[in-house]
């Protein structure tokens, strides 16, 4: 037992990273005219959105052929600003005993992410952004069709239907409806026939967007704003020239020698990466939080209305349409904890867990399991008509689990960190977009 104890916490330490800086900082750059953004992706775009408000030249370098081409499509494209009481009994194995030592290991890890996964600063910070969001929507109302769908659904047994109820009785924008109310509304859909709930809770703030709309949306206001944005653009390396008090960036399109620069690049490339090759010693082991965890399927037409949350057991689950005009399905879990050895490697176990989820069942028995199909994450598209995709892929976060990071990289002035947000992305960006510019005074 010892020496099970001691592997669970050896691993959680990995999980959350050695490294030990703060996850935020409060030192402003002064006299900030040009901002160069390494990445355009969710963080990076609202990042320059916001630096660009204030005034300031941006330019966006995206190696990739369009920006948000790594943006997380799934729970990322479902916004949750309500402290909503969810299940969450078990975030590892549910039988404790399962599979041996190896299953009680598990266990213990998914019991020890629950104890260790909430920010004691969550509530101030989801406060702060939903202010932010309200604000953009007043000055950007053309954006509200991209970023609701008419409300968000909360699946509830008995215990949680009563426990919400309680939470929001004098909240106007929660409606709560038991199964029998629920089957008679217009949101009731096949995908809810035959499923064992008591209730639904019905958040009429909230919803499911596509995150990669929603950077599209972002670059276009940057370039009205006279920001520029480079695609196919790979940057081997940052100079910082403390004697010029500027940034160079290699190789670049732009000839501008830059007031500080953000590096926002996600999971595809870890920021840490890029410093080494500059020559900068800061690793940013903290933003190697955890693993998301998606699938995305083929559905029928009108299978399913509305995004929702099994909140028993925490699946997100939303409808879109691809580009060619198909039904699709994506869901998303809890975050599996990181692997450094094997970063992408698609955990069949997880998908199981998924195929007992009583709603991703139906749409399993519908499609079939194709354990082993090559994935598409560049574009939010099914890969083959009747087929799962599977995705597996770095959530960077900080040692909390959820909150962004934004902090000067170990020995610069002018290079800022900035993480990818992973399922809570579109939620907080409204918290690090507006901070990050008040760093670049």
């Amino acid at each position: 037992m010892g020496n099970l104890l001691s592997a669970c916490r050896e691993k959680l330490v990995t999980c959350f990273g050695g490294n030990k800086n703060p996850a935020e900082t409060t030192v402003v750059l002064p006299d900030v005219k040009h901002v160069a953004v390494i990445g355009g992706g969710l963080a990076g775009l609202i990042c320059a959105y916001y630096c660009a408000k204030k005034g300031q030249h941006v330019e966006i370098f995206e190696r990739r052929d369009t920006v948000g081409a790594g943006t997380a499509y799934g729970p990322a494209g479902v916004t949750m600003w309500k402290p909503v009481r969810r299940g969450l009994k078990f975030l590892g194995t549910v039988d404790p005993l399962a599979g041996g030592l190896g299953g009680l290991q598990d266990y213990v890890e998914g019991t020890a992410w629950q104890a260790l996964d909430p920010d004691p600063r969550r509530p101030a910070l989801m406060l702060e952004a939903r202010k932010a969001h309200a604000e953009f929507l007043k000055e950007n109302p053309d954006a509200k069709p991209i970023m609701h769908d008419e409300g968000l659904m909360y699946v509830l047994d008995e215990e949680l239907f009563k426990e919400n109820q309680k939470l929001f009785k004098d909240d106007p924008s929660m409606i709560f409806f038991t199964k029998a109310e629920f089957e008679k509304s217009e949101w009731f859909c096949p995908l809810y026939e035959g499923c064992n709930y008591y209730g639904i809770l019905l958040s009429k703030e909230e919803g499911a967007i596509d995150p990669h709309r929603f950077v599209q949306f972002l670059a276009k206001k940057v370039e009205s704003m006279g920001g520029k944005i480079y695609v196919n653009t790979t940057v081997s390396r940052l100079d910082e020239i403390d004697t010029l008090g500027k940034v160079v960036v290699h190789p670049s399109v732009s000839t501008t020698k830059f007031d500080a620069a953000i590096v926002s690049v996600g999971a595809a490339r870890h920021p840490g990466d890029l410093l080494e090759a500059s020559g900068i010693e800061d690793p940013v082991d903290e933003i190697y939080g955890v693993k998301g965890y998606t699938v995305t399927g083929r559905m029928p037409p009108g299978f399913l209305k509305m995004g929702f949350v099994d909140a028993v057991d925490t699946k997100f689950i939303r409808p879109w349409t691809d580009k060619d005009g198909n039904f699709c399905i994506r869901a998303g879990s809890i975050a599996d904890p990181f692997d450094p050895a094997d970063p992408l490697a698609i955990n069949w176990d997880r998908l199981d867990e998924f195929k007992n989820n009583q709603f991703m069942k139906k749409v399993f028995d519908s499609v079939g399991d194709t354990r082993g199909v090559d994935a598409d994450t560049v574009h939010d598209a099914v890969v083959e008509k009747g087929k799962l995709e599977v995705w597996t892929g770095i959530r960077p976060v900080n040692k909390h689990g959820r909150v962004p990071i934004f902090r000067w990289a170990n020995g610069t002035k002018r290079v800022l960190v900035v993480s990818g947000f992973g399922s809570n992305g579109y939620v907080m960006c409204w918290h690090t977009g507006p901070r990050v510019a008040r760093l670049m005074g």
